[in-house]
């Protein structure tokens, strides 16, 4: 992203079809906006609305900020 952030962005659809990999790239596109990150998920739905299915598809987006707090597993 432009401030120096990752955002990663992992989605799915259901299906393994040619409607199915329609599907993925329309919302891909929606996906790889950089000028307004945080309306991604909020596009996602009317995005898919024309492509007149009820199929689900699920995506996580987040952001990650370079020398942000770190996960650690506690050890025994």
């Amino acid at each position: 992203m432009p401030d120096g952030h990752l955002a990663p962005v992992i989605g799915d659809v259901t299906g393994h079809d040619l409607r199915a990999a329609v599907r993925m790239s329309r919302l891909r596109g929606v996906a790889c906006d950089r000028q307004a990150p945080g309306r991604i998920l909020r596009r996602l739905d009317p995005a898919q609305q024309p492509l007149h299915t009820r199929a689900p598809a699920t995506c996580t987006y987040a952001v990650l900020e370079p020398g942000g707090p770190s996960c650690s597993t506690p050890t025994a």
